[in-house]
């Protein structure tokens, strides 16, 4: 009698040790895959590519390879976006799903068929960043939102998460840094 009532309770138990630290390091991989991200997207704001500006391409493929972390299928989407004051895109005060009519924005969508992430909406050309040191230094945010997998099903299917990170534009050189005067 008593085993078939500790039982249950043994069981839950166990599956939210094994559950826990699973969606503690998906949680760990989002974050330090939008980080990253800014990083490498904030270290190139001349770049230039063919289908989208060379900072967000980069951007987002670091976030590709740095959420190898996560498992097949978790990545969903990345916006690269100019940040305000706030951290958000635009003039938006918490963060949006995709980019829609928000200026300097891009959303892009991850293949698990290519390994890739590609453009799905938006634009922010590489011209328009102003990289200018001390003052006017534009911020590049980075979101990346992917889907957490539960192994039991006793919490439920999946969670999606998502984090974003802001980091300023490394300086360009001086006559070369003010929006439209690099290419």
């Amino acid at each position: 009698m008593e085993t078939a009532l500790v039982t249950p309770v043994l069981v839950f138990v166990l599956l939210g040790i094994i559950e826990l630290p699973m969606l503690v390091r998906d949680y760990v991989a989002v974050t330090s895959a939008a980080r990253t991200g800014a990083r490498v997207g904030s270290a190139a704001p001349a770049a230039t590519a063919p289908t989208a500006s060379g900072f967000v391409q980069l951007a987002a493929d670091a976030v590709g390879s740095s959420g190898g972390g996560l498992p097949d299928g978790a990545l969903k989407s990345v916006m690269v976006y100019k940040a305000n004051s706030g951290g958000y895109p635009g003039s938006l005060t918490s963060m949006p799903t995709t980019c829609g009519a928000i200026s300097n924005c891009v959303t892009l969508t991850w293949s698990d068929v290519t390994r890739t992430f590609t453009v799905s909406g938006g634009s922010w050309a590489s011209s328009t960043v102003n990289a200018c040191f001390p003052t006017n230094v534009d911020s590049i945010g980075v979101g990346v939102v992917a889907d957490h997998q539960f192994l039991s099903g006793l919490i439920g299917t999946s969670l999606t998460m998502s984090d974003h990170a802001v980091m300023n534009f490394e300086p360009l050189p001086v006559g070369k840094c003010a929006a439209g005067s690099h290419q």
